[in-house]
């Protein structure tokens, strides 16, 4: 896996958003907070609105950037498992042609 690119945004020169943070509003769960936190596809997503928790605060961004970036480490762990497995499968589907030749 290889990191080919990184998008900072710098939300207190926004016009609109003026380094605005996230505030829950009434009725949200925590699963309203998980869905945000959903990964899709190769794209894993944290930040303080992310957090059951304690969102909107400073300890909760932290947070789920290592729960982020525990999240990209598994996958991308499960990834390699999967290729070796691939490649094991292929050697002895090789080996099992081979063996019959002989």
């Amino acid at each position: 896996f290889l990191l080919v690119d990184v998008l900072v945004h710098d939300w207190s020169s926004h016009p609109y958003v003026e380094g605005g943070h996230f505030a829950p509003k009434v009725g949200m769960t925590p699963e309203h907070l998980q869905s945000l936190a959903s990964p899709m596809g190769p794209i894993y997503f944290c930040g303080e609105a992310t957090n059951t928790d304690a969102c909107g605060t400073i300890q909760a961004a932290m947070e789920t950037g290592v729960r982020a970036a525990g999240e990209v480490t598994k996958q991308q762990q499960h990834d390699r498992e999967e290729r070796l497995k691939r490649r094991l499968q292929q050697r002895q589907e090789q080996d099992g042609k081979l063996h019959q030749l002989l």
